[in-house]
């Protein structure tokens, strides 16, 4: 069903990157090509073809000592982090609204969101964690429990 293709595409969104130098932690990440991978299954509701241990590249630019913006290699939009020391937070990494009406009464929210510490300029691990909503009439058709969440952790590493 279109929920299970949802998911997999959640999961793909997931693999971003982000990286950091190879300074001592608190400063900003390096900009550039950065690599990513998922290292752990944290916890899951969603259906079990659900993508795991994914990875791919990313870019980071517009880099301060507050905030950057990942650019994912995965056709997903660009979104900013803020930066405090080395921990970073990405609110809204993933979100988008799906409206499958007037085809049949099911209306999907997918959300998800990144954070977590860099280690150094160009070495950083963290967690992802998404959710899919669905709501309408035909969302019980699918079979799968709404919301759907899952989370991963990462680490990120500069130069791809």
């Amino acid at each position: 069903m279109r929920i299970a293709l949802l998911a997999l595409a959640l999961a793909a969104c997931t693999t971003n990157n982000t990286t950091v130098g190879d300074d001592a932690p608190g400063g900003a990440p390096q900009a550039g090509l950065w690599h990513y991978s998922e290292i752990n299954q944290v916890s899951s509701n969603c259906p079990n073809d659900v993508a795991q241990f994914e990875e791919g590249n990313f870019v980071i630019d517009q880099v301060s000592l507050a905030s950057f913006r990942i650019v994912p290699a995965d056709n997903t939009p660009p979104f900013p982090c803020s930066l405090g020391g080395s921990s970073f937070n990405c609110p809204d990494r993933f979100v988008e609204t799906i409206d499958e009406r007037p085809s049949i009464d099911a209306v999907f929210t997918i959300h998800a969101t990144a954070d977590g510490t860099f280690q150094s300029v160009t070495l950083g691990s963290g967690g992802q964690e998404a959710t899919v909503d669905c709501a309408g009439s035909a969302c019980a058709l699918t079979g799968f429990p709404f919301p759907c969440r899952f989370s991963v952790d990462f680490v990120i590493a500069a130069g791809g």
